[in-house]
């Protein structure tokens, strides 16, 4: 399956429950769901361009600081499956872009994927899935929660 690449510029609405976190600096997903999820992140990294990195599991009512340290970007980008399937974008929300997922602990970089501005992980023997943007509105740490 061949998507489109996300271009640098791209500005989607942010899915989900989006609150400012105030706790250690970073970027922490929140699981406010009844089941346990699994999580993975897509964001820019310098020279390797868009990255994807999963799984982390998170209990319910339980949260996992994803990345430490300083945000230094606006936008990340979000997947999360669960017991009952993908979280998906609700009334308003729009989701991100494409990244590539692997069935066990991964880090993908989109370039290894991607021909002539678009992506095709399926060709590398990965999965390609559509990912939700969340707009830290350039907070140095951001909590996401992730609600059923």
């Amino acid at each position: 399956m061949i998507k489109r690449v996300l271009s640098g510029g791209a500005v989607l609405a942010a899915g989900l429950l989006l609150t400012a976190g105030n706790a250690v600096a970073g970027f922490k997903v929140c699981n406010r769901s009844d089941q346990k999820i699994s999580v993975a992140i897509g964001y820019k990294s310098g020279d390797y361009g868009w990255t994807s990195e999963g799984w982390w599991q998170i209990e319910s009512d339980e949260c996992h600081n994803i990345i430490t340290g300083k945000l230094n970007q606006r936008y990340y980008y979000v997947y999360a499956t669960g017991g009952d399937g993908v979280w998906q974008a609700r009334k308003g929300e729009q989701k991100g872009g494409y990244f590539c997922i692997g069935k066990a602990k991964f880090t993908f970089h989109n370039r290894e994927y991607e021909t002539k501005g678009e992506i095709d992980c399926e060709s590398g023997g990965q999965i390609s899935k559509q990912f939700l943007e969340v707009d830290t509105e350039d907070a140095d740490n951001f909590t996401y929660n992730l609600k059923d």
